[in-house]
């Protein structure tokens, strides 16, 4: 019988100060994650959002993984971060969330969860 392997979900809700709004700077902290935390891309989609909605611009930047997704959304305006990141592999939660802070330059974490899936 094979053991199935556990997965981890981390999400973090943060106040940040630098590159909220700087796409490559999000598609790059996306691939460090991937690397640092040995999982595999297949694709990244990122969308840019005007001034139009209630959080005003933005953007939106998805890493499709084979072992899940990383989703990071990013609102300048109130300078909010909001990342989700499920593997359905072991990573190092603590390396992702120092990408971040180093990144996004964190200053106030509102929230971080790290969910052990089965």
């Amino acid at each position: 019988m094979h053991e199935r392997s556990k997965g981890l979900h981390l999400i973090v809700d943060a106040i940040a100060t630098r590159r909220l709004d700087d796409g490559v700077a999000i598609r790059k902290c996306i691939l460090a994650i991937v690397e640092i935390c040995g999982m595999r891309l297949r694709h990244i989609y990122q969308e840019a959002f005007a001034n139009g909605s209630d959080f005003g611009h933005g953007i939106t930047a998805v890493g499709i993984l084979c072992e899940s997704n990383i989703i990071i959304h990013t609102s300048p305006n109130y300078r909010m971060l909001n990342v989700d990141i499920y593997s359905c592999k072991l990573f190092d939660t603590d390396l992702a969330l120092a990408t971040l802070i180093d990144v996004f330059g964190i200053e106030d974490v509102k929230q971080v969860r790290k969910v052990q899936r089965y």
